[in-house]
């Protein structure tokens, strides 16, 4: 019998029973085909990386563990193009935009005329205990920009980034965004002095940026693929970030690798961002309560 209670109270308080029981997901279409990383036979997270990282709060606790590879990559089969959603108001509602679950056609059809809509499991990517999933009471990704490929003709010229909006607040006000042939940055303008106040009053919530996800497509190619950084798992790696700062942030993209000789389409940016870890969510908390009056009801019938 105690180990029965133990076997309860395991299950009950794992991240296991929480990601299939309290953060429920009903997905709408079909889920795209993916080709999980496997030794760089499908996609290599060595493609993509961060090389640099400044806490803005105190540069002298900026990271220094680096460069660090992609935590995860899927190459995608089916659909053979993404299909890339308007996040609006994009405050990281449930099936609003593309990383949080929202299903499109893409073009595709099952012979009858009609497209096949497919989605992406907003928690697909969250796979660590400090991780929070997406609900209908849970907000989960935020749309940073997307950049459009320079043109096929050498690839010479320049990518044009279109940041995306919070409301009707432009993201182009507060990031600086910027993409070359092997490289990228991520970097808050300067002029904007609070930072996170300012992401706090646009969300209205605290914040807390976890996970930093790209979205590659190229002009020719079929598959297209998803990347992201969780810094869950670059802290127990090793990396020293303190997730309470904002930082700019640089990395390397490899082109080649991930399209051969094609030229890049389109790229889209994302993040994760959960409530504080500190807020336990309320359906959480039920559970928890309903486990305790189990435990008291179970423990007085054994006295009994």
């Amino acid at each position: 019998m105690n180990k029965l209670i133990v076997f309860v109270i395991t299950f009950f308080l794992s991240q296991v029973s929480f990601a299939g029981v309290i953060y429920p997901f009903s997905p709408q279409g079909a889920s795209i085909s993916v080709d999980t990383y496997a030794n760089g036979v499908n996609c290599e997270r060595s493609a993509v990386t961060i090389s640099g990282m400044i806490n803005l709060v105190n540069p002298l606790n900026s990271p220094t563990a680096l460069p660090v590879d992609s935590t995860d990559c899927y190459a995608v089969k089916a659909p053979d193009n993404d299909f890339a959603s308007t996040y609006d108001p994009n405050t990281g509602d449930l099936y609003d935009g593309m990383f949080n679950g929202e299903s499109k056609g893409n073009g595709e059809s099952k012979g009858n005329g009609n497209n096949i809509s497919y989605h992406v499991d907003p928690n697909l990517f969250l796979d660590h205990a400090n991780d929070q999933w997406v609900d209908e009471n849970t907000p989960g990704w935020i749309s940073l920009a997307s950049v459009n490929g320079p043109e096929a003709d050498g690839g010479l010229a320049p990518f044009e980034v279109t940041y995306s909006e919070i409301g009707s607040y432009d993201l182009d006000d507060l990031l600086d965004i910027s993409f070359g042939i092997d490289d990228w940055s991520i970097s808050f303008n300067p002029i904007n002095g609070d930072i996170v106040g300012l992401i706090e009053d646009l969300l209205g919530r605290p914040t807390l940026f976890d996970h930093l996800s790209f979205v590659f497509k190229s002009a020719n190619h079929e598959n297209w693929y998803m990347y992201d950084f969780n810094f869950w798992d670059l802290i127990d790696g090793g990396l020293d970030i303190d997730l309470n700062n904002p930082h700019n942030i640089s990395g390397t993209w490899n082109s080649e690798s991930l399209f051969g000789k094609h030229a890049v389409s389109h790229i889209e940016i994302v993040a994760h961002d959960p409530p504080p870890t500190s807020d336990i969510p309320e359906p959480q908390s039920s559970v928890i309560f309903v486990l305790g009056i189990f435990l008291l009801a179970l423990g007085y019938k054994m006295k009994v």
